[in-house]
């Protein structure tokens, strides 16, 4: 089998759409599992979650030629009234189905009071946490540059056996006086500074602003930077605010599907994505 070879601009760009690819889908999975339905196949409780994600909004109907109900992402259709609500909705599946519904026979949910879904701000997090990974890996690729050494001709042997020596942790060198002087040759040091752990703390500060984000308990940070109580809890008040306004419209939501349906769906926080902080489930003092 042949592989294809690249060159190193377009190594880059192939490293760069896997990790920008590689934390979309991390953090996508965190944010269509944040919620537990009950009283739900396992299949329509994904479809409503990744509607709420893609589209910001999932609507229930019932059609009768099926004899089912549908939690299906809708589009307006149809005139406006006063409040910019659509005279009609259109339902859309996987598979191409489209199913027209007057606004009073549909039940419409959004993520949140703006409408908006939720994959526009993770994008905007995704790309700028993918941008400080490969600046880490830029930053740690460039501590392996070696240091440059200009010497004549003439000592090039003694002074490539010297770092020979020096590689094979002698522990000293003996040198001639008469065959050996230092300003016989010159170095240059082409490391870049070392950056790595300032990197890492700022993608911890844009994950931990994506966990709060999402509405689940997470605290990344390092033993060495321990917070205290009043940041902290501003950090779980934001956390408990979004949680509680994407949780509200699902459970509003729940309620107008079991009052015209009769059915007996409910919704909760999922508590098991819960993360434990890096300093082992410390307090933070």
């Amino acid at each position: 089998m042949e592989f294809k070879s690249f060159d190193s601009l377009e190594t880059a760009h192939i490293q760069n759409s896997r990790t920008l690819n590689d934390y979309f889908y991390q953090l996508y999975k965190l944010a269509i599992n944040r919620f537990k339905w009950n009283g739900l196949p396992k299949y329509v409780e994904s479809t409503i979650e990744k509607s709420y994600f893609w589209y910001g909004c999932v609507g229930c109907i019932k059609d009768e030629e099926v004899d089912e109900i549908l939690f299906l992402p809708f589009t307006g259709n149809g005139g406006l009234n006063t409040y910019g609500l659509f005279s009609s909705y259109n339902f859309y599946g996987m598979n191409g189905y489209v199913y027209n519904s007057l606004r009073e026979d549909s039940i419409l949910s959004w993520d949140n009071n703006t409408k908006l879904a939720m994959c526009f701000s993770i994008q905007s997090y995704i790309e700028r946490i993918c941008n400080v990974q490969r600046t880490e890996d830029i930053n740690l690729s460039a501590q392996k540059m070696p240091v440059m050494v200009y010497v004549s001709e003439k000592i090039r042997l003694s002074i490539k056996n010297l770092f020979a020596k020096i590689s094979n942790f002698n522990p000293y060198v003996i040198l001639s006086q008469k065959n050996f002087n230092p300003d016989m040759f010159q170095t240059l040091d082409m490391k870049a500074k070392y950056l790595v752990n300032v990197m890492q703390e700022y993608k911890y500060q844009l994950l931990n602003e994506v966990m709060q984000m999402l509405g689940i308990d997470t605290n990344i940070f390092d033993k060495a930077e321990r917070q205290i109580t009043l940041e902290v809890s501003s950090s779980l008040g934001r956390t408990k605010i979004e949680r509680e306004i994407s949780l509200n419209s699902r459970k509003k939501f729940c309620e107008e599907v079991n009052k015209k349906y009769g059915t007996d769906i409910s919704v909760e926080f999922n508590s098991d994505l819960v993360i434990d902080s890096k300093n082992g489930g410390e307090e933070y003092e």
